[in-house]
């Protein structure tokens, strides 16, 4: 027979509830962890769905879209006009009129349709407007989130260089170089 060197003690209510407490605790533990998983992936359903299926729009070719600061810079629109709009995960080709392929492609984007009334512009960067494409005549950005916004394009290429005349004085023939002769003929005798 078992005999203990310490009398038992019998449990009390109090014992029991804290039992209860802990098990009721650990077991709910697993349950709140896929809840706020599941919280979380719902919160960002937008981009796990089709809602933020991909898209593809051009922007330039119909009258009045875009226009040349400059010869050589051309702006999508005015900073205190209406910018483009630019879709979540939206693939926007800007055709552009200067004939060369820019060396600056500057891009600011806004969560407003006309930001300068309201101050609410910033130049874009990362996923928000990612340039992927810079010719002569097309620039094109993409917006990899799943935030639709406004775009405003700046575009900078270098000068053209000038024409050469076919009539200028500097390309004709020249003599000896003054030497007082004009007129007289280099032309040797046989």
């Amino acid at each position: 027979m078992f005999t203990p060197s310490t009398p038992r003690k019998r449990a009390s209510w109090r014992d029991v509830g804290a039992l209860r407490r802990s098990v009721v605790a650990s077991l709910a533990m697993p349950f709140m962890g896929l809840t706020i998983l599941g919280l979380t992936a719902l919160s960002g359903e937008a981009c796990l769905t089709d809602a933020c299926k991909d898209s593809y729009a051009t922007y330039g070719r119909a009258p009045g879209q875009g226009s040349l600061v400059d010869p050589n810079t051309w702006q999508s629109t005015p900073i205190e006009g209406e910018w483009v709009a630019f879709p979540h995960q939206a693939r926007v080709e800007f055709f552009h009129s200067l004939g060369r392929r820019p060396y600056e492609v500057l891009v600011w984007v806004s969560a407003e349709k006309t930001p300068l009334a309201a101050s609410n512009f910033t130049l874009a960067g990362g996923d928000t407007a990612t340039v992927f494409k810079v010719l002569p005549d097309v620039v094109s950005l993409t917006n990899g989130t799943c935030a639709d916004y406004y775009v405003r394009v700046l575009l900078r290429a270098a000068p053209e260089p000038a024409p050469v005349d076919a009539g200028d004085a500097s390309t004709s023939e020249v003599g000896d170089g003054g030497t007082g002769d004009a007129g007289a003929s280099d032309a040797r005798p046989e």
